[in-house]
């Protein structure tokens, strides 16, 4: 990627809300020791996207290797992978619904 706002959008985010201090939590899954916050889950992103970019700046400054997200990482893998099986549906164990109640599983 030759620009860095192009890895701050492909980067993968998690967004949590905080009922302590009432206020959402968001961190980056390639920049582990990065976080913000705001008062709203947009906020939060938006934070965190000048983090993740002001991060990225600085890494690049010192020369060192910008991570790549995370789903271009999966991606490769799997594509490097001869013998990768599909699952198809009916492989599935998937349970009948009669089986599932509110609560989850009967017993």
């Amino acid at each position: 990627m030759s620009n860095l706002k192009d890895y701050v959008n492909k980067y993968s985010y998690n967004i949590n809300f905080d009922a302590e201090d009432n206020i959402y939590i968001a961190r980056c899954a390639e920049l582990t020791s990065i976080s913000a916050h705001g008062k709203s889950q947009e906020d939060a992103l938006k934070e965190i996207k000048v983090a993740v970019l002001n991060t990225l700046e600085w890494i690049k400054k010192d020369g060192e290797k910008i991570p790549e997200p995370q789903s271009s990482q999966i991606h490769k893998n799997f594509k490097e992978k001869d013998d990768v099986k599909t699952n198809h549906i009916s492989e599935l164990e998937i349970p009948n619904v009669s089986e599932i109640n509110l609560k989850g599983f009967k017993e």
